[in-house]
Formats: C-alpha cells, sequence, structure tokens
C-alpha cells in the first residue's frame, strides 16, 4: 500500500478537521498543491480551513452559553441539588428578572 504523505488527509471526518486534528497536513497538502500548479485546488483546501475555524470559534461560543445551564441540569441529576435550583439557573440563563 503506498501513499501516507499527507497522513491519509483524504479519510479525515468533518470532526477532524474542526478538531484541526489534521490542520499540519492540510497545510502541507496546500504548499503541495501550489507546487504543483493546482492553486484553484489550494484554495478550495484552505476555505475548509477558514470553515473548520469559523466552526470551531461558533462552537466555542455556543458551549460557553449552554454550560451553566448544562452545570445546573448535571448538579440537579447528580443530586447535588435541587430542582428547585436548577429552575432558577433556569430562570436567569433565559434572562428572566429574578
Amino acid at each position: 500500500m503506498s501513499g501516507g504523505s499527507f497522513n491519509y488527509l483524504h479519510t479525515k471526518e468533518a470532526d477532524q478537521w474542526v478538531g484541526f486534528q489534521c490542520t499540519q497536513e492540510a497545510e502541507a497538502m496546500i504548499d503541495a498543491m501550489i507546487e504543483a500548479g493546482a492553486d484553484d485546488a489550494a484554495m478550495e483546501t484552505r476555505k475548509i480551513l477558514a470553515i473548520a475555524d469559523g466552526a470551531r470559534v461558533r462552537l466555542e461560543a455556543l458551549i460557553e452559553h449552554m454550560a451553566p445551564i448544562w452545570k445546573a441540569m448535571e448538579r440537579w441529576k447528580s443530586n447535588d441539588t435541587s430542582q428547585e435550583m436548577f429552575a432558577k439557573a433556569l430562570a436567569k440563563w433565559r434572562g428572566e428578572p429574578e
């Protein structure tokens, strides 16, 4: 079996791109494609990196937004706090007046 020069970049799935598990290989692939005169393919690959970065940034923001309510639910369901405490956390998360 041959190949592997770019750590089998063609087999990477979306979560690996968003998780930046193949950025180094993608950058090397971009350089190799430019060297080979495939600038258009290199640009498409660069777009994938940009989309992955944008997705990561958006995910981080959404996770930060959701973390307080997830924590409240986890604490309630783990019997560390009450349903009432969860309800208070939910109201705060929703921006409802206290």
